[in-house]
């Protein structure tokens, strides 16, 4: 097995684990942001509710349309 092989595989673990932290600390971040806010939810109007939701799911799907061009940017590195 080739020394640039192992790097590589080594290299790409790296950015693997660096992605789960990633995540990880994103979704907490996410929670947080949408209990904080869900503290003043009642009290808004169905418009400024709407709006929020919307919000909050734009901000779910691009973390994890980032998330997945990442993932498939380690897969293909280990391969």
């Amino acid at each position: 097995m080739p020394i640039k092989y192992l790097s590589a595989k080594k290299a790409a673990a790296h950015n693997f684990l660096f992605l789960y932290i990633l995540f990880s600390h994103s979704s907490f971040l996410l929670v947080w942001y949408s209990e904080t806010k869900a503290f003043h939810f009642s009290s808004k109007t169905l418009g400024e509710q709407a709006s929020y939701m919307n919000d909050l799911n734009s901000s779910i799907y691009d973390l994890r349309r980032c998330l997945s061009i990442a993932f498939s940017i380690c897969q293909e590195q280990i391969r």
